[in-house]
């Protein structure tokens, strides 16, 4: 089952969009435009490494790659998830924003 929830910023719309092991982000055209993917470290856990952020080119400087953690990261406090980065994108989000470090573990919080 898919979740959509659609944003606004910078003069275009993205849809985000929830699955198994992502989250991708959509133009109303239905234009991928990136994504932040993540699996569970193994099936059954509650540790779930974030694996990579990517956003396409001519969608970047935007806020969107911020947009998709923002969202991952709610995702992972409803789920009750514990994160681990692999994503250096990812890493420097979680640093800039102390405020979403509560899904990591103590000792991997900057």
């Amino acid at each position: 089952m898919c979740k959509k929830r659609s944003l606004e910023r910078s003069a275009f719309r993205m849809h985000l969009v929830v699955a198994e092991s992502k989250i991708s982000a959509l133009t109303d055209d239905q234009q991928w435009a990136g994504e932040v993917s993540f699996s569970p470290v193994t099936p059954d856990s509650n540790h779930v490494v974030v694996e990579r952020v990517f956003v396409v080119p001519e969608f970047r400087h935007r806020g969107l790659a911020s947009q998709l953690m923002a969202r991952f990261v709610q995702l992972a406090i409803a789920k009750q998830w514990i994160i681990k980065i692999m994503c250096p994108y990812a890493k420097q989000y979680f640093k800039l924003h102390p405020e979403a470090q509560s899904v990591l573990l103590p000792q991997d919080r900057f």
